[in-house]
Formats: C-alpha cells, sequence, structure tokens
C-alpha cells in the first residue's frame, strides 16, 4: 500500500516554481559587457551595468552585449585574382573590433545582438573578393599583401561608419595562403633573389661611399694639420729671424755707440791734452832725440822741424 504525502510533494513543486522564478528575476551582467533588455519582444530604451539585476520573469529577455574588444576570426576566405582562373584562400582573418556604449542601442536595434555577423564576419568576404578582383596575383601575394590588413581595416571601418556607426574596427591580421601556386611562387622567388642582390649591391655601394668619405675626410685633416703646422713653423722661423735681427741690431747699435761714446772721449782728451806747448814740448823732444851735431865752416839750416825752424833761436846749440 502506498500512502503520497500530498503536503510534501505540492511544498517540493512550489520550491522549484519560486526557484525558478527567482532565477529568472535575478541575473548578472559581468564586466566587459552591458545588459540590453526586451519586454514583449521591444527593446527598452536603458542598459544594464555590470553587476545584480532583476527583471520581470517571463516578460523581460536579457541579453548580453560585449563591449570591450574582441577578435571575430573568418575563416577560409576565397578569392579570384584577375588573371587566374582558380581561386586563392586565404586560411585565417582576423577582426578586432568593440563596440561603442552610448551607440549600444541603436546598433541592437537596427542589426540584433548578431551584428557582427553581418558587419564583420560577411563584410570580410565581400571586401576581399573585391581586392581580389582587381589586383592581379603577383599582386596579391607578393607587391600588396603587406598592406591588405590595413585596407581592409579602412574599407570595413568606412563601411561601418556609413551604415553600423559605433562599431570600431581597431585591426585587421590576414594569414598568409598556405598553397601558393607554382608560377606565382617562381616569381616570389625571383623577385626575392632580385631584391636581396639588389640589397647586397647597395650594402656593397654604401660601404665603397663610406670609404671614400673616410679618405676624404682623413685628408682633409691631414691637410688642414700640414696647414696648421707650416703656419705655426712659419710664425717660428719669422719670430725668430726678428729675434736674430733684434739681437744684430742691438750689437750694431751697442757697437757704434761703444765706437762713438770712445770717439768723443778720445776727442775730449785730445782737446785737453793737445795744447800747444805739449804739442811743442813734444816736438822739441823728437828732435833732441834725432839731433845731429856738425862741425865746420857752414852749419845747415834744420829740416824737419818748420815750427822749431822759425824758432831755432830759442834753441841752444850744443
Amino acid at each position: 500500500m502506498c500512502i503520497i504525502n500530498h503536503g510534501g510533494f505540492i511544498f517540493s513543486i512550489a520550491t522549484v516554481i519560486i526557484a525558478a522564478i527567482f532565477a529568472d528575476i535575478l541575473h548578472v551582467v559581468p564586466e566587459r559587457h552591458v545588459g540590453v533588455y526586451h519586454r514583449g519582444g521591444r527593446l527598452a530604451d536603458a542598459i544594464a551595468a555590470p553587476g545584480f539585476h532583476f527583471k520581470v520573469p517571463f516578460v523581460t529577455e536579457v541579453a548580453l552585449v560585449q563591449i570591450s574588444m574582441q577578435t571575430d576570426r573568418v575563416n577560409n576566405v576565397i578569392c579570384v585574382p584577375k588573371d587566374a582562373a582558380t581561386g586563392i584562400e586565404f586560411e585565417n582573418v582576423e577582426v578586432v573590433h568593440h563596440l561603442r556604449r552610448d551607440k549600444v542601442l541603436d546598433i541592437i536595434k537596427a542589426y540584433g545582438v548578431d551584428y557582427g555577423r553581418l558587419w564583420v564576419h560577411d563584410t570580410i568576404h565581400h571586401e576581399i573578393n573585391r581586392f581580389c578582383s582587381a589586383e592581379t596575383s603577383r599582386a596579391i601575394y607578393i607587391d600588396a599583401f603587406a598592406i591588405l590588413g590595413d585596407m581592409l581595416q579602412e574599407a570595413l571601418q568606412k563601411r561601418c561608419d556609413r551604415h553600423a556607426d559605433g562599431v570600431v574596427i581597431v585591426d585587421v591580421r590576414v594569414a598568409k595562403p598556405v598553397v601558393i601556386p607554382d608560377s606565382i611562387r617562381k616569381t616570389f622567388e625571383a623577385a626575392e633573389a632580385e631584391r636581396a642582390a639588389a640589397s647586397a649591391a647597395e650594402k656593397v655601394e654604401d660601404a665603397a661611399k663610406q670609404r671614400v668619405e673616410e679618405e676624404h675626410f682623413r685628408a682633409i685633416v691631414a691637410a688642414e694639420s700640414e696647414a696648421q703646422e707650416s703656419a705655426i713653423r712659419s710664425e717660428t722661423s719669422l719670430k725668430k729671424a726678428k729675434a736674430e735681427a733684434d739681437a744684430s741690431a742691438y750689437r750694431e747699435r751697442s757697437k757704434a755707440d761703444s765706437g762713438y761714446y770712445a770717439a768723443v772721449r778720445e776727442a775730449e782728451a785730445n782737446r785737453v791734452l793737445l795744447t800747444e806747448s805739449y804739442l811743442r814740448l813734444q816736438e822739441a823732444r823728437v828732435w833732441q832725440n834725432t839731433a845731429k851735431a856738425y862741425f865746420g865752416e857752414k852749419i845747415p839750416n834744420i829740416m824737419g822741424f818748420p815750427t822749431l825752424a822759425r824758432d831755432s833761436t830759442d834753441i841752444p846749440v850744443a
């Protein structure tokens, strides 16, 4: 015999229903997200910040919208260049974007919570195909691949500014195609070889230019040094010659001054010494020392001493 406790069963059912209602009333908005609400299918005019929030159960639906940076990956994007019959496959394209908080309601109202599918995923396919259809295989693989990401970012941002204002495209990264056709690979290898050869030639040329510049600089330095040394030698020689000339002039002046002084002193001494009496005395001495005595009937005139001859009467005869 089975006895059913109707009171306990009803209590359990009520507990489950209350828990479900409470779980539907209380919800959490995580960090880097906002909550948007639909009441009866209509988008509410307010958004919820991160934290705990309440809503009317079974009437209001909440959707979490990420407003921080997020990366959408678009895989296996195929495009056909204008000069090829087969397509080129880009294995992976990454688009980094975020949604401005003040534009959340406008974007969700216009395009729904999955707005990224339309303005990121599908638009990448369209823009890459548009790019490839206008370029050659070489341009896609070699010439323009380095700027492909920037071109896609610019194109996506322009499209979002025109139709989905508030979606900000931060970066686009495109992975290099894994499978490269042989013709493109050979062209790429030839271009790389040509670029390497040009780079090597440029390095050799730069090294030669640098050596020439260094030699020219050394020649200029040597010439300037030689000119300075020559100027110093010339200045030294001029100073030495001037010093020698000054010394010689000083010696000549000293010698001239000495001779002049001696002549002046001698003249002064002569003026004092060579008096009339002194001269007559000297003349008399000379005559006395050289006088000769003559004996005979007639005494000759005395020759050689005019003064004594003139005044011979004053001189005694021996």
